[in-house]
Parts: C-alpha cells; sequence; structure tokens
C-alpha cells in the first residue's frame, strides 16, 4: 500500500479560508519585522567579520559551557562554541568570536580565570604587539590556548582563520546582489514557462517565507 500523506480525494477549501490565511500571514510578518527591529540579525563571522579557531582537547569530559565561560573570563564577548568530529577522548571545537578590543584584553588576560603563558615581560610585550595591530589575532589564540589548556584538558589548535570587517562588508553585498538576480532570475522564468501575470505572486512568496523564517531564527 503506497504511502500517502495527504488521501486521494481530500478537498480543502483555501479561497473560504484566504481571509483567515491572509491575516495570519500578515500577523506572522509583522511579528517576524518586530523581532528583526528589536533584536538584530546576528550576522556570522563570515559576514561580520572576526576570528575561527578549531581546537582539540584531550580530555572526552571536555563541554562547550566551560569553553565559553573560560574564553569570556579572557575578554572575548558573546563567543560561539560548538563540538564536532574528533573522537570520544579528544573531541574537537570550534570557536567564533568578534576580536576583543585592546582594553579588554590588559584587564582580563593574566587573571585567575585567564592566566599568562610564559613570563609577564613576554605576555606584556606580546599585548603590545597586539596593540599595534601587527599579530593580534595569534596573541589571541594563544591566550585561549593556554587558558582552555588549564581550564579544561590538553589544547591543541588545529586552525586559525581570521575575516576582517572589510571582506566580511563585501561577502555582505555579494550576497544581497545574488539576492537580487536571483529574484530576477525567477520573475523571467515565470514570465516564461508560465506567464507574467503570476512572477510577481511568485516573487512576494519568496520574501515572504524569507521574512518569517528570519524572525523565527532571530527569536531562536
Amino acid at each position: 500500500m503506497p504511502f500517502e500523506l495527504i488521501p486521494a480525494g481530500t478537498k480543502i477549501d483555501f479561497i473560504g479560508k484566504r481571509r483567515f490565511c491572509a491575516l495570519l500571514s500578515v500577523g506572522m510578518l509583522l511579528v517576524s519585522g518586530a523581532a528583526v527591529g528589536v533584536k538584530g540579525v546576528k550576522l556570522g563571522i563570515d559576514f561580520a567579520g572576526g576570528t575561527e579557531i578549531q581546537i582539540k582537547i584531550r580530555d572526552a569530559a571536555a563541554d562547550e559551557g566551560k569553553i565559553r565561560k573560560t574564553a569570556v573570563a579572557c575578554g572575548v564577548a558573546e563567543p560561539s562554541v560548538v563540538r564536532f568530529g574528533g573522537s570520544g577522548d579528544a573531541p574537537e571545537f570550534l570557536i567564533k568570536f568578534a576580536m576583543p578590543d585592546d582594553q579588554d584584553l590588559a584587564a582580563a588576560v593574566g587573571s585567575e580565570a585567564c592566566p599568562l603563558s610564559g613570563s609577564d615581560h613576554r605576555a606584556l610585550q606580546a599585548l603590545q604587539l597586539a596593540s599595534e595591530g601587527r599579530d593580534k589575532t595569534g596573541y589571541v589564540r594563544d591566550v585561549l590556548r593556554f587558558a582552555i589548556s588549564n581550564a579544561v584538558g590538553p589544547v591543541e589548535v588545529q586552525r586559525t582563520e581570521f575575516v576582517g570587517p572589510r571582506v566580511g562588508a563585501e561577502l555582505r553585498r555579494d550576497g544581497i546582489n545574488s539576492l537580487l538576480l536571483a529574484s530576477v532570475a525567477i520573475l523571467i522564468y515565470i514570465a516564461f514557462r508560465f506567464s507574467m501575470r503570476f512572477a510577481p505572486g511568485a516573487i512576494v512568496a519568496v520574501l515572504h517565507d524569507v521574512g518569517i523564517t528570519a524572525g523565527v531564527f532571530v527569536m531562536l
């Protein structure tokens, strides 16, 4: 017996329910728009710029909470920590964050929750290099590696990537241009394949779904 999600012969009065569905749709769009306006859309590192560090910890008990707490103690604001890959005894984590300010680094590094690696002279010298913008990414990476090693377990840095604000702005612009070009392509295809009068409705439907989906992700 074939699987049927909707039994054959089912009749749904879409036209009769059009007013209710229209009000529901408008309501969902208003809620989504308010959520986006109040909370804002949190862009990923690829679009907003920032640093991404992949680490391996040789401790099966390591978890995202401990790593996130240690990163915050070292001056990193709102880091994203995701566990992925690795074996049970050596899990791997991906840490994403916006580069902290020099003042936040200076105030946090050296505290009990974020100890210095090496001598104070070496750490202060590294912080001076960071303030000059020459090796800030490497410095923050080393600070997190040492602090997480103390708080969680031995850390092995797999890779470090940095996306600057200018690159992030270019990616945002390219994404918007791609959306506009895709909308034009949909208009042309529907006009050619069916009728031009159906094309605007298809674009409105796409924007409707994207708007509601964006609001849901912002509220989660």
